[in-house]
């Protein structure tokens, strides 16, 4: 990124690491690695004599942590994550005391998986979620849903009170490649780089295993509630027959009590 006379260089690292606590729970840690260098392109900066602040300065690099958890459970996820929460300088070889770019954020999350008949949507997720984030003594609350089928694409939708509204939409061109167009609206005067255009080219390394299969997921779940359904219809005509033997049973012992009496009645 250049603006000016200023550039920044940069990269990251995301590693995450799930464990299994149940059936229908899952505890997720993830770790982003930042690494950012910023220095002063002294080619185009105009002056008229030579700058002397300028010839001693050398690029400044920054590594920065950004911890976060999540706990699944069912379709629900609920997580924390602080962003820039250990920073250090590797040019002076100290931590950075002033981070003001560390903020914590928190959310929560529905996802819900569709099983169209038609086999438009078989198979896809649709989450929503509501994140607050507080950074430099401001909050802000977000709102985001994301519609994602495997086979054809995504499309997403946000609105942020700190950084604005966004919306995107990606393609599934191949069973291996995607691509995505994003546009993120500002609508806070106080954002110094306004609203922005993203692009963005996917590959699929690895198909994984089946449980990415999105129709046999989608088979699946017409399966397992046809399968409940039945359940509760099973439940339902036991109930029905043992309130039919009982009743029996019950005009049974009336009848054969009534002919006891009837009987003793003529001796």
């Amino acid at each position: 990124q250049s603006i000016w006379i200023s550039k920044n260089t940069g990269g990251f690292l995301n590693y995450a690491l799930n464990v299994p606590l149940q059936k229908d729970a899952n505890f997720t840690f993830g770790l982003n690695a930042y690494f950012s260098s910023s220095n002063i392109d002294i080619n185009r900066a105009i002056t008229e004599s030579p700058e002397p602040l300028f010839e001693n300065l050398s690029a400044t690099n920054i590594i920065s942590i950004k911890p976060g958890i999540n706990l699944n459970f069912n379709s629900f996820d609920i997580g924390i994550a602080a962003d820039n929460i250990i920073s250090y300088n590797l040019t002076t070889s100290e931590s950075v005391q002033e981070n003001k770019s560390s903020s914590f954020s928190g959310h929560v999350m529905y996802t819900k998986e569709l099983d169209s008949y038609y086999n438009l949507l078989d198979g896809a997720n649709l989450s929503t979620m509501v994140r607050v984030k507080s950074s430099n003594g401001a909050t802000g609350v977000g709102g985001n849903f994301l519609l994602d089928q495997k086979e054809m694409g995504w499309v997403e939708a946000g609105y942020n009170t700190l950084y604005g509204a966004n919306a995107g939409v990606g393609v599934a061109i191949s069973n291996k490649f995607l691509i995505g167009y994003a546009y993120n609206l500002s609508i806070n005067n106080s954002l110094f780089f306004g609203s922005s255009h993203e692009f963005s080219l996917s590959y699929r390394f690895d198909e994984y295993d089946n449980a990415f299969d999105y129709r046999k997921r989608a088979q699946k779940i017409r399966e397992r509630n046809a399968k409940k359904k039945g359940a509760v219809n099973t439940t339902f005509a036991k109930l029905e027959q043992e309130r039919i033997d009982k009743a029996k049973a019950e005009r049974e012992r009336v009848a054969k009590e009534k002919a006891e009496n009837d009987r003793l009645a003529q001796l």
